[in-house]
């Protein structure tokens, strides 16, 4: 993927990730699950001097070869979207030393696009999902991604030779509740919908591209013109019922975690 693309996306990655964890959910997992009751000692090196002072390492992962080993070693939301997903979660068990744990958090896309609901629209009856399934489909047999990748790990761990394996799944779910408090319900909803796309209606110009992307990506004209449509839908009921319709959206993010 070209490096550029990312450039754009970064209000869309804050937007796609507000809500995606319960904070105590994961103060829990730290403390009681996987039992980190200290800083790391190159942590505490790290932040020494300044608030929250790091080291960024920009490479590619394929290439990449971390030079020492590491306590944790922690991916969230990376996997899903690179090929060869599956070489990369050995270089993580690689890079860690002997006792040190390994965490994925990733979503299983079936089980995330499944776990929506829209009061006062039928989101099953639009017929999105075995379409994205053949989209998946194709790309995974083409040597892109796996967006069932999440729900592998586990098992990938074990046979990786990771100790103690074990999965759990976030206790977050996106409830837009329009009659709850309004500024965290017009927060919720504005990061919703555009993360999703649902906040615009779009032209005949930018219905044609679209159409085009999704032949690009396997299905055939008749397929891609239902999947846009259905997808308007989506919108247009949410831009019209801001105030009155209840949204829910489960991530279903499946966090896997070994002992080396």
């Amino acid at each position: 993927m070209n490096a550029k693309y990312w450039d754009n996306k970064v209000e869309w990655l804050k937007a796609i990730r507000t809500g995606w964890f319960n904070v105590d959910y994961i103060e829990f997992l730290v403390e009681k699950v996987w039992k980190i009751h200290k800083p790391l000692n190159e942590a505490k090196n790290i932040f020494a001097n300044s608030d929250y002072k790091t080291t960024f390492v920009k490479e590619d992962l394929n290439n990449y070869i971390p030079n020492k080993k590491y306590d944790i070693a922690i991916s969230q939301a990376v996997l899903r979207h690179i090929p060869n997903a599956k070489f990369i979660l050995e270089k993580m068990i690689q890079s860690v030393a002997s006792g040190g744990l390994v965490i994925c958090m990733e979503t299983d896309m079936e089980m995330e696009k499944a776990g929506q609901y829209f009061s006062g629209l039928d989101y099953s009856e639009l017929g999105k999902i075995p379409l994205m399934q053949k989209m998946w489909k194709k790309e995974l047999n083409s040597g892109g991604r796996d967006y069932r990748f999440g729900i592998k790990i586990p098992s990938l761990m074990q046979e990786f030779g990771l100790h103690n394996v074990r999965v759990r799944m976030s206790d977050s779910v996106y409830f837009i509740n329009p009659y709850g408090d309004k500024s965290e319900h017009s927060k919720q909803y504005d990061a919703i919908t555009s993360a999703w796309g649902w906040n615009k209606k779009l032209s005949e110009e930018e219905k044609k591209a679209y159409i085009k992307y999704l032949e690009d990506k396997g299905l055939d004209g008749q397929e891609a013109e239902m999947y846009v449509s259905s997808e308007q839908k989506i919108s247009e009921y949410v831009m019209n019922n801001k105030d009155n319709a209840f949204i829910i959206k489960a991530p279903c993010t499946l966090i896997s975690f070994g002992i080396k």
